[in-house]
This record gives structure tokens, C-alpha cells and sequence, in this order.
């Protein structure tokens, strides 16, 4: 064989070598990127399974959630039920006195319904006490007062008026008569009466007669234990308090 022949042989046996190396080599490259694709796929499916998941989790958080809000819903409006059926509500005199206001809020809330005015003047606080449902011993020691409270209340049931004044110890006690000012026609003076001395230069005092607290409050607040009202059974509240 001539030299041309033979080298046209060497190039011939060395191109093949190099179309082997070269497929050789883009087999290996795409057996890599087949490898890597599995990978990317298998990462993918992952992260939709946890997305899915996570999806399902938010799902019934929604639903427990939604659950919560309608059970606090319905347990406000059974509580509002409640208040409404237990909770007594006035706009009467009471509206315009704070004492009075708290006893009516009170109202459902105390255990003896029992409410004692002292000084109870023509009866505004007692009528708004009565109308809210208490049992309402009322002490006025001024006469005039006294007989406007009868006039108005002395009728009503469970209202208990004693003509005589509340104080630390019992006996007669001076009351001091508040006067009327000139100019000052606003408020009814006697409103101001009081036990204790007044600075007013021309006031003027009577006496009265007066029971201590104590007794006042243990005959008061003794209600018949099955009807939380006076039991009548025993002595009038009256007779117990007038000893």
C-alpha cells in the first residue's frame, strides 16, 4: 500500500475513534441530564404534595374558624337572652339619680331585694326603688315631707314609711330645717334637711325622733327565705322597728 493510501487509513481509523469518543460523551451528558430531570421532577411533585397540604390545612382552619364565630354569635345572643329576661330596665325617676340608676342595675343581681331610703323626702327615689321591683323601706322624719311620701306611696305594695329619721343612736335627735333663700326658688328647701347643723345663719331645728342603723338594717334586710319578702309570719316590719 502506497503512503497516500495509508494515511487516508490513519485518518479513516482516527475520525472513528473521535465519532466514538464524541457519542460516548453526549451519552453520558444526557444519562446526566435525565438524572437531573427525575431530581427536578421529584423535587416538583414534593412541592406540590406539600402545597396541596398546606392548602387542605388553611381549608379547615377556614372551616374552624367559621365554626368559632358562629358558636360565640349564638352564645352572645343566648346571653343577650338572658339579659334580657333577668336584667330590669327603667327610664323613670331613677334615670335622673345615679343611686338610684345603680340600685336598678343591681336589681337582678342581689340575693335580699330589700331597699331602704333614708330620708326619704316625697318619695322619688322609693316610687323609681318600687317600680323596679324592692321591697322599699322609706324613713322621713319631717312631717310635711312625710305626708306628701303618704299621700303619694302610702298605698303601694311592699313600701314600708317610717316618720322618723336614721342615725347613730336611738332616741329623738334635732333636725335642722334648711330655709328657703330669696332668689333662690330653684330647689325645695326641705330637701336639705339634716341631722347634721347647717352654716345657714337664720336655720332653724325641730326635734325628731330616730332609730339607729342597726336595728333598722337587721329588721330590713330579714326577708322570708323561700319568697325573699318580709315574713309575715313573725312581726310587721313596723311593729319591729316602732319598739
Amino acid at each position: 500500500m502506497d503512503l497516500r493510501g495509508n494515511v487516508k487509513q490513519l485518518f479513516r481509523m482516527c475520525g472513528h475513534a473521535v465519532v466514538v469518543t464524541i457519542h460516548e460523551r453526549l451519552d453520558a451528558m444526557f444519562r446526566a441530564i435525565d438524572s437531573l430531570s427525575r431530581v427536578i421532577q421529584e423535587h416538583t411533585n414534593a412541592v406540590e404534595r406539600e402545597n396541596q397540604q398546606r392548602k387542605a390545612e388553611y381549608a379547615n382552619l377556614a372551616k374552624s374558624q367559621t365554626a368559632l364565630l358562629q358558636a360565640a354569635t349564638h352564645q352572645t345572643a343566648i346571653l343577650h337572652q338572658i339579659a334580657d329576661r333577668t336584667t330590669v330596665k327603667i327610664d323613670g325617676p331613677g334615670s335622673r339619680s345615679p343611686e338610684a340608676g345603680l340600685m336598678e342595675f343591681l336589681y337582678s343581681y342581689l340575693p335580699v331585694r330589700a331597699a331602704i331610703d333614708v330620708g326619704a323626702h316625697t318619695g322619688e327615689i322609693s316610687e323609681s326603688l318600687l317600680a323596679t321591683g324592692y321591697e322599699v323601706y322609706a324613713f322621713e322624719p319631717f312631717p310635711p315631707s312625710y305626708e306628701k311620701l303618704i299621700e303619694c306611696l302610702g298605698k303601694r305594695r311592699n313600701f314600708y314609711p317610717f316618720r322618723m329619721a336614721v342615725g347613730s343612736q336611738d332616741g329623738e335627735t334635732l333636725l335642722h330645717l334648711a330655709q328657703q333663700i330669696e332668689g333662690q326658688d330653684r330647689y325645695d328647701p326641705t330637701l336639705f334637711n339634716s341631722l347634721s347643723a347647717h352654716a345657714m345663719e337664720d336655720a332653724s331645728a325641730s326635734r325628731v325622733r330616730c332609730r339607729s342603723q342597726s336595728p333598722v338594717w337587721r329588721v330590713c334586710m330579714r326577708p322570708n327565705r323561700s319568697r325573699n319578702r318580709w315574713d309575715s309570719s313573725r312581726s310587721t316590719p313596723r311593729a319591729a322597728i316602732s319598739k
